[in-house]
């Protein structure tokens, strides 16, 4: 899947936000780190990609703990990008407030 295949604008703050409270777990702090370095956006660009390519960051070294754990949070993370509906989330959560 392609940034343009997505059902949503992953360029939208409010919308990449959503989208990542549904891939995530609470307190995943890989998760916490990738968007607090990259933003919502850009973090949610970089899942995209990593999921068809090695998911590795320029700041993690090949082999080691912390990309083993990247690889494998990409893994979970990746098994829920194709059922992501932000928009519809948002709209859930705003009719039911």
């Amino acid at each position: 899947m392609t940034f343009d295949e997505f059902r949503f604008d992953v360029d939208d703050p409010t919308l990449a936000a959503a989208a990542w409270t549904r891939l995530i777990e609470p307190g995943d702090e890989i998760a916490g780190a990738l968007i607090g370095e990259l933003g919502a956006c850009e973090a949610l660009r970089w899942l995209i990609e990593a999921r068809r390519s090695a998911p590795l960051l320029p700041a993690v070294a090949p082999g080691t703990d912390a990309a083993n754990a990247l690889t494998d949070a990409v893994a979970r993370w990746s098994t829920r990008l194709d059922m992501l509906d932000p928009v519809g989330d948002l709209k859930v959560s705003s009719s039911t407030s």
